[in-house]
Order: C-alpha cells, then structure tokens, then sequence
C-alpha cells in the first residue's frame, strides 16, 4: 500500500475511533459491552497498522492487512453475537464452534499486539496463564486444578465480562480512553507549554533550576497525561535538552525526567490508568482514592526534588535565571488554561461520573483552545483539534491491549482459582508478619512490573498478593495503594523501565545506566509504600493533627533517607554524616516508644544538619 494512503487510512481509524467514543460518552446509545467490542476492535487494527509485523513474514505488509482484516472480522462477530451474548445463562446455554474460533482469534490477536507494543514480556505471561488453564490439572499440590474444558475457557474468556471483556479493558474503555483524549486535546491547546513556563518561572532561579523545572513541570503534566512514558514523551522534549545544556549529564538528565515522569502516575486529579481500575475493583469512589494520593504523591516529589537538588550541588550547577517569566503576567495572560483541570475537579468532586467529567473536561479545553483562534480569525488553526482525535486514539492502544491480555490472566486467575491459591500461599510464609507480607508483595510488582504497563501490574498483584495484606490487617486503601505504587515505581527499576528507556532516548544515553540512574537516585521512593502501611495519618486516617505531625514527620524521614544515600545535603558528606541522617531516619520511623524515638530521631537530625553547616560551600538559593 501506498504510505500515503496508509497514513489517511491510520489517521480516519483513530478520528473514527474518537468520534465513536466521545458519541457514546455523550448518548449512552451502546451498551458497555457493546463499546468495550468496538473499543478492542480499533486498538488491535491501530496496532496492527501503525507497528508492522518482521519483514521476512510480512513482505509489502501482507501479514498487518490480514490481521487488520482478521480484527475486523472478530469485532464484528461479537457485535452481532451480543445479543446473544448478554441473554445466555453461563454453563447453561451451549457454546458455538464459531465462539470457540472467535475466541482463539481474539486472544492470538492481542497477545500479538501486546507483542509488538510492548515486547514478549506480557505476551508470555498471558501464554503462561493459558497454558495453565488448560495442564494446571497436571501440577501436583496446591497449586494444581481440576482440568478446565475448551467451551468452559471460551464461555468465560469472551461471553462473560470477566475475561477479555472483563475490568481492565472496561476501565480502558470508560474511562482510560476519554482522559488520554483530554489529554491530546490540552496537548494541542498548548497546556503542556504552560505548565513548563509556569514551571520555569516557579524554579528556574534554584540551583539546578532545569532538573528542578523537570520535576514540577512532569508533576503537572501528570494531572493530564497520567502516564509515565507519555509524560517523558511529552516534558522530556522540552526539559531533557535544557538540562543538558545547564551541565547535568546525559545520563542524570534522561533519569531525572524519568523520576519525575513515573510519579504524575500518583498525582490527582487525573491519575494514571491503573487508579480507576483500583476504583472498579475496591469499589471506593474514585475521588476518595484522588483526595488520598496527595500525600503520597506529595512524598514522592519531596524526594525526587530533594535527590535533584543534591545532584546539582554534587555537580556545581547554577539557575537558568535568564528564561524566566514573569509568573503574575503569565497567570494573567494563560491562567485561563486552567480551566480544564477546574472543571474536572469540580465535577469528580461534585458526585458526577468519572465519564461525565471526562467528557465536560474535553468540552472546555476545545472551549480554550478555540476561543483565541476564533479571536485572531486563525482558521487554519482548527485543525488542531483532529490532531488531538487522532493523537488521543494512537496514544489509547498502549493502554488498551495490555488491558485485554490483563483480562485473560485475571479471568484464568479466577476461573482456576489460582488467585485465592495464591494468597493462603503467601499468608502461609509470611504468616502474621506484616512486614514480610509487605516485602513479598513488593517484590512481586516489581518482578510482574518489568517490561508491563502499570496498570498491567497492578491489576496481576491486586488478584495475586493484596487480598493477603489486606487479610493480614492492612486497610484496603493502604493495601491497593501499597500495589498500586510499586506498580508505578517498576517504570524505572532495572533491569526493564519502561520510563527510564524513554528518557535515555531522548537524552542520547545509554538505556541501562540511566535506569540504574534513576534507581539510585530515587532508592527512598521503595521505602515510601512501607511508610503508608507503618502511619495510617498518611492515607488520611485520624485527626488532622496526627495527619500533619505524620507528614512532616515522613517528610524528614524521605529527605534523611535521600541525603544518606547520595551523600550529599548542603555539601557532600562524611561517613559519620551519611550515617547520623540514616540513624535518624531510621529511628523517626520506630513506632515502639514513640516520645523516646521521635525526641532521638529529631536530635540525631538536628546534629547532622548542624555538622554539614559548618564549613559548607555557597550555594544558590533553594
């Protein structure tokens, strides 16, 4: 095919699939179901379309046209079948030949996708369940399972919604596609430039001011990308260079943007994908979970700008004082751009639907951007506008696929009751040590975290391991939020970060140092998920009092903790230094004897910051 008439044909599938979205948000004129088909069915053929298969089976890219043909086809089957579908009695009704095909297709066609999005890691994790369902029965012990049937894995994979068509890709669906779609259109409204200027002119007189610009500016970013390689994509253009030309390395730059980037996953109002499908499965209000992650993601930033600052004191960096604007002019001349992120809270907070507010919120950023276009008679400019349909769509599919291969590891979870297997296995040797069972917990997100998305993470460990914390004693919120965090944090833990690669390509580095990079620099942000779990104040549980003594208490707790392993404060650091802020923090978090504890902890502080003030070097303003 001609790449010209493969790109009109790539660019009308995306606008399509956004117009197809934005009139069922609207009119409700589909059911969920229904939508969740069409929604998997444009992902595939965008996938297939725009990520060509190897040249050797695909030559003049016969193969992608087959599968575009072979996706089509499976879409439209289960659109007719649905009223079959939603009508039939499970383990009652017969299953087709037809379904049992459909179904094969369906699955060989996103794990196909997952495969050319993202690498074979979820891929194979998805193969792996499968092959589980079907010789699970041969596996002695705990862990084996009756043998599961060819129709009874059909019926739950694709005629029920707890496969395929199960949460994820629902949460994709409803609510995952509309904020990338806002996203894409304050992209092209020129939101992103904003924040960066308002960013610039908050921290661009502080030493290091480029990687402290980096990480203010990818914090609120994250209010509308809510996705950590997204945001790298987006900030990282901008803030990579900048650093780079104000003396931080390569390497440092492409892993600050990486820290920062992976953290606007935790920040509200819009957090990242896997935040409304902790929503769907606790059934606690999204907006609950948003209020909750503030001080979370309040912690995380505390961190990386604290790691950033000892960075530039470690290499003698200066302000980027000269590109600084003027913040109340540039409140008074953009601050209209808020608008947006306005309207969301207000409507998320008022009680509305998470769609519902989605969808107000694309309404008044096309509102903003067009108001100066039609104010300078720019027509040309309206164009943007499909831009942001066809960027929204493209950026969707590398949330979608991964949620439908997530469907079928959670629906074989389920079906074999491997999940709640898991559990007693994990509470067996843990036993009744929290700790333990926070550590195995976390491990397990990471190791499931390496090359999958977060919300493919998290989904996997919230059926795998938090059912046990939250068996164990810890609050349901803490528990998900637990997951839910290192879920986000294996976006820079080597040896596969999806972020911190992104960020080397960018910066021109080497992808594995800058990984390691942003994993040393970042190392107090594992031990944050264990501060929620130790003080409940943090996830907003107790009087305001006890919340605001827990934050700065954690707070002091983070900074020791980042000072110690970089060795670096207002100066670089000796060994008694390095070994005072660590004691320090570390006797703060004692919950035994706690008056005792927190008058050491705070004294051992105090001497440290005392001793670094003697003789420290002169340094710009903070």
């Amino acid at each position: 095919m001609d790449p010209q008439v493969k790109k009109r044909l790539i660019a009308g599938t995306a606008i399509l699939w956004s117009l197809v979205q934005l009139y069922c948000a609207f009119t409700f004129a589909l059911d969920i179901l229904q939508v969740e088909m069409l929604h998997i069915t444009f992902a595939l053929v965008l996938t297939f379309l725009l990520k060509p298969g190897p040249g050797f089976f695909n030559k003049k890219g016969v193969a992608d046209y087959l599968l575009v043909l072979l996706s089509v086809a499976v879409g439209v089957y289960f659109l007719y079948s649905y009223p079959r579908i939603i009508e039939r009695i499970r383990f009652v009704d017969d299953v087709f030949v037809s379904d049992i095909a459909a179904c094969m297709a369906m699955i060989f066609l996103v794990l196909e996708a997952g495969r050319r999005l993202m690498g074979w890691g979820l891929s194979i994790l998805g193969l792996v369940a499968i092959a589980y369902a079907f010789l699970g029965f041969v596996i002695p012990g705990t862990l084996g399972h009756s043998s599961v049937s060819l129709d009874s894995f059909t019926e739950f994979m694709v005629l029920t919604q707890e496969g395929i068509f199960g949460i994820p890709l629902r949460v994709s669906t409803t609510y995952v596609f509309l904020f990338v779609l806002f996203g894409a259109f304050l992209k092209y409204g020129r939101l992103g430039e904003f924040y960066n200027d308002l960013a610039v002119s908050v921290a661009g007189g502080m030493r290091g001011g480029p990687g402290k610009v980096a990480v203010i500016s990818s914090s609120l970013l994250g209010t509308i990308s809510g996705s950590a390689v997204a945001n790298v994509s987006t900030s990282g253009t901008f803030t990579i260079p900048m650093m780079k030309r104000a003396g931080y390395t390569p390497v440092a730059a492409g892993a600050i943007e990486a820290l920062a980037s992976t953290g606007s996953q935790l920040v509200p109002p819009i957090m990242g994908a896997a935040a409304f499908i902790m929503a769907e499965l606790t059934r606690i209000p999204y907006w609950t979970i948003a209020i909750a992650a503030i001080i979370p993601s309040v912690l995380y930033y505390v961190v990386v700008y604290a790691a950033v600052h000892f960075e530039s004191i470690r290499s003698g960096l200066g302000t980027m004082q000269d590109e600084r604007k003027p913040m109340l002019k540039l409140l008074v001349s953009k601050g209209y751009m808020f608008l947006p992120i306005v309207v969301i809270i207000y409507y998320l907070g008022s009680g509305y639907s998470i769609t519902l507010s989605a969808t107000m919120a694309i309404l008044a950023s096309f509102f903003v951007s067009v108001i100066p276009i039609v104010a300078k008679r720019e027509w040309k400019e309206l164009h943007i506008f499909v831009q942001a349909l066809e960027d929204g769509a493209k950026s969707s599919i590398a949330v979608a696929v991964p949620c439908a291969i997530a469907g079928i590891i959670v629906g074989v979870l389920t079906l074999t009751g491997l999940g709640l297997k898991f559990t007693e296995i994990i509470l067996s040797v843990a036993g009744t040590n929290i700790l333990w069972l926070l550590l195995i917990t976390s491990l397990i997100c990471l190791v499931l975290g390496m090359g999958m998305p977060t919300s493919a993470a998290y989904i996997t460990v919230a059926i795998l391991a938090i059912p046990a914390l939250i068996k164990g004693g810890i609050p349901v919120l803490t528990a998900h939020f637990f997951g839910f965090y290192f879920a986000n944090l294996s976006m820079v833990t080597p040896p596969v970060a999806l972020a911190a690669y992104a960020g080397a390509g960018i910066a021109d580095a080497n992808s594995s140092t800058v990984g390691v990079k942003a994993c040393t620099m970042g190392l107090t942000l594992y031990l944050i998920p264990f501060l929620l779990a130790t003080y409940p104040p943090l996830m907003l549980f107790g009087q305001w009092w006890e919340v605001a003594f827990a934050i700065f208490k954690a707070g002091l707790i983070v900074i020791a903790f980042t000072a110690a392993i970089m060795g670096i404060f207002s100066r670089r650091l000796t060994g008694l230094e390095r070994l005072l802020f660590a004691g320090g923090g570390i006797i703060l978090w004692l919950t035994i004897y706690p008056v005792l504890t927190n008058i050491v902890g705070f004294a051992m502080l105090a001497v440290a910051i005392a001793m670094t003030r003697k003789g420290r070097e002169t340094a710009a303003a903070v």
